[in-house]
């Protein structure tokens, strides 16, 4: 019962999917507290795997449908923003404002803190919805379902790596519990499996090799971590949300480029 309240936990922290009840349920019935949010990291691919399922049944409803082949792309990257409350669009528009005002790391998270919105957070948030709409446009509809089942499962692994790998840049912040609490390796190892099995039951579902797609996505998005290693010296709960974002967005790019077929 503790392993579902924190997957639970999990899923009602990052997404708008209503679980608070079935968590309050459930946490009387255990007697488990329903708001620990300690050691909730490892269960951040589990929440991206169900949020790809989400997307994908999506997607095949509107095909089904017939809707417009502009209009349903444009449909799924909104509904891609919206289930997630635009907690990590957020993260990825504060992140870009604080690296654009080229000033010290202190300077820098000050910035990235302030919740009024600037000129290149703006622009990065254009960026990324519109680098989604037009890849997912682009896809055949077979590697549209796909790229949507593994994309935000593999966002939120490395979302976990840089939690627990990365040294975290604040004394108080919405990310500390999550970074102060991940044993690193365990986690990797939960996460990882969890992205191998769905990756084995996608390559037998839809007959394709899907080996070189998710090592590419899965080493960009490692390389991303470390640019804001490499700016900031560490991580902070936006930097969490911009590496999903540009993981998502940059595997779209490599899924379209190298593997739309």
């Amino acid at each position: 019962m503790k392993y579902l309240i924190q997957f639970l936990n999990t899923l009602s922290y990052v997404t708008i999917i209503p679980v608070q009840g079935l968590i309050t349920v459930l946490a009387k019935v255990s007697g488990y507290d329903e708001i620990n949010l300690a050691g909730l990291a490892k269960y951040l691919p589990l929440v991206g795997i169900l949020l790809g399922i989400i997307l994908a049944f999506a997607n095949i409803a509107l095909g089904l449908m017939h809707v417009d082949l502009l209009l349903k792309p444009l449909i799924i990257t909104i509904l891609w923003l919206v289930i997630t409350g635009g907690l990590h669009f957020d993260g990825l528009m504060d992140t870009f404002d604080g690296l654009a005002c080229h000033k010290d790391i202190e300077k820098t998270l000050e910035v990235m803190k302030d919740s009024r919105v600037g000129n290149f957070g703006v622009l990065s948030g254009i960026v990324i919805i519109l680098v989604k709409f037009i890849t997912l446009i682009n896809l055949q509809p077979k590697m549209q379902t796909i790229a949507l089942l593994i994309l935000p499962g593999m966002a939120r692994f490395i979302e976990l790596y840089a939690i627990g790998k990365y040294k975290y840049l604040r004394a108080n912040g919405s990310g500390k519990i999550w970074h102060d609490t991940t044993k690193f390796t365990q986690d990797i190892i939960i996460g990882l499996s969890m992205i191998i099995i769905s990756l084995v039951i996608l390559t037998k579902i839809f007959q394709v090799n899907l080996v070189y797609l998710s090592a590419s996505i899965i080493i960009s998005g490692i390389l991303i971590t470390r640019y804001f290693v490499y700016k900031l010296g560490g991580h902070t709960g936006d930097t969490y949300g911009a590496c999903i974002e540009l993981t998502e967005s940059i595997g779209l790019i490599i899924i379209n480029i190298f593997f739309n077929c």
